[in-house]
């Protein structure tokens, strides 16, 4: 079946169903992982922020379900003066996580605390990898997300044409769609802006800053992703954007693109990005340009630098995942900007190779 042809089914079907599309969006903010969930139900939020002075924090708390409940932790702190801390374990039993998030108002604010071991390092010269510099320290952290901006919500806000080409590239064999409606999950982003302040070895360090936050929920096996790759880059001209790209058994080929720009309230949908050759390598973000076509066509260059690499790793039955999370700085069209940059490769390299 011709590309073009494929495209427009699955347009005319994702359009039906968008309009058809009911989100009780103050439940989605107060979702709780169901007791009967197993281990491949994740229930995950991430934070970050950052000023153009060059303080930054992003965290990661991912919940999983199973007998003896889990939990993921990312948690980074990088001071405009240089210093940075990251956690000092990843992987925890959920009543032991030292990374906590609470829900104070349903749309509009978030608590985020960290009280527990961190450790600090500095960027390798070479690779920029997170080196230890020195014994674990206990830290205390605080920040508070604030935002009047709606929610992003990937299942009813995405252009159509995202999902249309990656699915249209993919050979449409019998157990396709089932495996796609199995692997599905909730993913909802806001903007807005955080204050976060932490307490380390003797010295306290604060900023406030514009900050993005991801929540999802649904069924998450680390290692049946091929890749993906997430560069949220908060500017100075207000804007934020994120591109991203997620490669699975299923979708491959072209993988699925989508993301968006926001400004006050006003998203403009992405709906291709051109990503570095390396992307595919199972390299850390080493900087490079991304193309970014929006949805009216028009395209931007995005230039990124990362500043400092720090790699989670997850294993499950089915294999291995690395993330690699980068502070990075930004520049779009002439205007500067600071972020992160994620990239993630399956442990099985066959899994990301471009095809």
């Amino acid at each position: 079946m011709k590309q073009a042809i494929k495209q427009a089914i699955i347009r005319r079907v994702m359009n039906k169903r968008k309009k058809n599309f009911v989100c009780d969006e103050r439940q989605t903010e107060l979702h709780e992982m169901p007791e009967d969930a197993g281990y491949d139900i994740n229930h995950s939020y991430y934070f970050g922020s950052h000023d153009m002075q060059g303080n930054t924090f992003f965290v990661r708390l991912g919940m999983r379900g199973g007998e003896h409940r889990k939990a993921e932790n990312w948690f980074v702190y990088k001071t405009a003066c240089g210093k940075a801390f990251v956690n000092e374990l990843e992987h925890m039993d959920m009543a032991d996580s030292p990374l906590k998030v609470e829900c104070i108002e349903p749309l509009k604010e978030w608590k985020i605390t960290f009280n527990g071991r961190v450790i600090p390092v500095k960027p390798d010269p070479n690779t920029k990898m997170a080196t230890p510099i020195g014994e674990p320290l206990v830290a205390t952290f605080t920040a508070t997300f604030k935002s009047n901006a709606g929610l992003y919500h990937f299942s009813r806000d995405v252009d159509s044409r995202a999902f249309a080409k990656a699915m249209a590239a993919e050979k449409w064999v019998k157990g396709f769609s089932d495996e796609l409606k199995n692997n599905n999950q909730v993913h909802i982003e806001q903007d807005g802006k955080a204050s976060a302040k932490i307490e380390v070895g003797g010295e306290v360090f604060d900023f406030v800053a514009p900050a993005v936050r991801d929540h999802s929920y649904g069924r998450r096996v680390w290692s049946y992703m091929n890749t993906y790759h997430w560069l949220p880059a908060i500017m100075e001209n207000g804007y934020i954007y994120n591109p991203n790209l997620v490669r699975y058994p299923a979708i491959k080929t072209r993988g699925l693109i989508t993301g968006y720009k926001v400004k006050d309230g006003a998203y403009q949908n992405i709906i291709d990005v051109e990503f570095p050759d390396y992307s595919y390598s199972g390299k850390a973000p080493i900087g490079g340009d991304l193309i970014i076509t929006f949805s009216d066509k028009h395209k931007e260059k995005m230039t990124f630098e990362p500043e400092i690499i720090f790699s989670y790793d997850f294993k499950d039955e089915g294999g291995g995942f690395t993330a690699h999370c980068a502070v990075s700085s930004y520049e779009i069209e002439g205007v500067k900007g600071r972020g992160s940059a994620e990239f993630g490769y399956n442990s099985d390299p066959s899994r990301y190779a471009k095809v």
